[in-house]
């Protein structure tokens, strides 16, 4: 019994291994197309929140205000004012100022701005300028822009006066928000790094401008982590507003300290919408503006607050083992059990994936592996269920024909060990119940005749057995053979056993009449009941396999439905010594069995005592 108990689960389990892997298989699958990168930078955008941190004081921003717009006028300005705004932030030696404000063409109504503005650039030895390159022209997946005339620049005369220049390009996220910035882009004729890298590369001093080296971009003495696109992740030092701005007006109106700008770098830009560009911020519904993007990058760099990203080799490593220990987790213990070890597993993982981004700056793939460890645990709920509804339907299938609904139905609820039995002795009370006179009956009737009072009986018989949680075992022509406590025990069996053989008699009586008027013959029985030690279990071969009691107590119990007359109900004295308070008899005297040594007790029984 146990030998095959462990076959089948040990069978269960190639099984379930072979749906974990099958689990784990789809969910690579699932992570090379790519559809969960946006839950992925969620789950990125928490982490890097974590890590907020208080924004660089030498970083200032300049921006185009509503209050701006009214006081200047319809945009754009006369190219004066911005020339005006220059000369004050510059009279209060910056270290540099980046200008992400497109200038491409001269304004024709202030040429004298134009003048000024060149010249102040010129002076300044400090101030870089963007240049954008077309979307239509631009290989986002290789950071290239397509043909030479990609970039939009500044004027020329500009240009030649600027420090430098830098793209202002941003690619939002398939989900809208901005988390990173391409470093720099490929052009046939130049090679141009981001407006914000130029400007922190002029703060920090490095003369040379970076280069890809596989996972990483030269910064300096430093290498900044770069993902597919060669773009780098941005750690905001919060949310839009942090870094305090102030307007062209309070600027050009004297309204800022006097140091404001001193040895900083200085970013202008447009904080008003129709005019800059405004993406979705990561974590909230507002949007921040294409400067503060920007004055975050430069932050980012300054402070080197890198964030790396697991390749996709190691990605594929974790959810590999993700699955395999889900696996094995859940190839044993109930369904709370593996409830608690997911959500274990789960807070675990991503509890050691938010401490390894906090301590140093990793960014270890979350979604995929998670989600592997909680499809591995309802696949695992899955398969039990199935494998639970194909032992449900075994045990149906092997005891639904001996014994009453209410029977299989606790069979069920206690578990499926039954259906595994090889064989074992049980104490048990075995009734047989025999037609008197059948062969007669058979002689005289005809065969439709004699198969109608064999249902009619076998349904009265089977009725009481049930009533008495007796388990039909086999049917033997006319005979009956009902065992009592297997394959579930029952108190009392003994007593429940004589219950029934009283009830089947009184049941055909009830009949009997009816029958000799219908058939001309009347319907009785004998009936005999023995108590002792019995194999019980699925008997058979091949395909042929019965739940079967066996054994003397089976031999002595028909011995005894043998010596019975009609309507009588034999007992043993194993039978009669349990119940023999509470049940008359008259004895019969001791009977020699076929096979027994020993002679054995008979009683008949008469009724129970009231």
């Amino acid at each position: 019994m146990k030998q095959t108990g462990i076959k089948r689960k040990t069978n269960q389990k190639h099984i379930w291994f072979l749906i974990g892997t099958a689990i784990t298989l789809l969910m690579l699958g699932l992570y090379a197309t790519g559809l969960t990168t946006v839950f992925e930078k969620t789950t990125e955008d928490w982490r890097i929140k974590a890590f907020r941190h208080n924004p660089d004081p030498a970083i200032a921003i300049v921006t185009i205000t509503e209050d701006d717009m009214k006081k200047f006028g319809r945009w754009p300005w006369r190219r004066g004012v911005h020339a005006d705004l220059l000369e004050r932030i510059g009279d209060q030696k910056p270290k540099v100022i980046g200008v992400d404000i497109m200038f491409t063409d001269p304004d024709p109504g202030d040429p004298e701005g134009n003048r000024r503005l060149e010249a102040i650039t010129q002076k300044a030895g400090n101030i870089i300028y963007p240049v954008w390159a077309d979307p239509k022209t631009l290989d986002a997946d290789k950071g290239k822009t397509t043909n030479e005339g990609g970039y939009l620049t500044p004027l020329p005369e500009l240009l030649a006066a600027s420090l430098g220049v830098g793209h202002d390009n941003l690619l939002p996220d398939p989900d809208g928000k901005v988390r990173g910035v391409i470093l720099k882009l490929y052009n046939q004729q130049i090679d141009v790094e981001t407006f914000p890298l130029a400007v922190a590369r002029e703060f920090l001093d490095i003369a040379a401008e970076g280069e890809l080296r596989g996972k990483f971009y030269t910064f300096g003495e430093d290498l900044i982590p770069v993902g597919g696109h060669g773009e780098m992740v941005l750690t905001f030092a919060g949310p839009p507003g942090t870094f305090r701005p102030y307007s062209y007006s309070e600027v050009l109106e004297g309204k800022v300290p006097g140091d404001a700008f001193r040895d900083k770098m200085v970013l202008i830009g447009s904080n008003t919408a129709g005019i800059g560009n405004f993406y979705s911020f990561p974590l909230m519904s507002d949007s921040i503006s294409q400067v503060e993007v920007f004055a975050n990058a430069v932050d980012t760099l300054i402070s080197r607050n890198f964030f790396s990203r697991t390749t996709t080799a190691a990605n594929t490593a974790v959810i590999v083992l993700l699955g395999l220990i889900s696996t094995l987790l859940f190839s044993r213990g109930s369904p709370i059990r593996n409830l608690l070890a997911v959500l274990a597993l789960t807070v675990i993982y991503v509890g050691l994936a938010y401490l390894v981004s906090f301590k140093i700056r990793y960014l270890i793939h979350i979604t995929v592996p998670v989600l592997t460890a909680i499809l591995c645990y309802l696949g695992n709920i899955a398969y039990g269920i199935i494998v639970e509804r194909r032992e449900r339907m075994k045990i149906t299938q092997t005891f639904g024909r001996y014994v009453a609904p209410q029977v299989v139905d606790e069979i069920l609820r206690t578990g499926d060990g039954l259906l595994t039995m090889e064989g074992r002795m049980q104490y048990v009370s075995v009734l047989f119940v025999d037609i008197s006179s059948f062969t007669t009956m058979s002689e005289k009737l005809a065969p439709t005749q004699v198969v109608k009072i064999l249902n009619r009986y076998f349904k009265e018989v089977i009725e009481a057995v049930y009533k008495y949680e007796g388990t039909v075992d086999k049917f033997i022509g006319d005979a009956v053979m009902v065992v009592f406590n297997a394959p579930l025990p029952i108190e009392r069996h003994e007593e429940k056993a004589v219950r029934a053989g009283l009830e089947i008699q009184r049941r055909i009586a009830s009949i009997s009449d009816e029958i000799e008027r219908e058939f001309g013959m009347p319907l009785k029985a004998s009936l005999g009941i023995n108590t002792g030690e019995a194999i019980i279990g699925n008997i058979g071969a091949m395909n042929r396999v019965e739940y079967a009691t066996i054994g003397d107590t089976v031999n002595a119990s028909a011995r005894l439905q043998s010596l019975a007359g009609s309507t009588q109900v034999f007992i043993s004295g194993a039978t009669y010594e349990p119940i023999k308070d509470i049940v008359e008899v008259s004895h019969i005297g001791s009977q020699k069995v076929k096979g027994k040594a020993e002679s054995i007790e008979v009683y008949e029984v008469l009724g129970f005592k009231p």
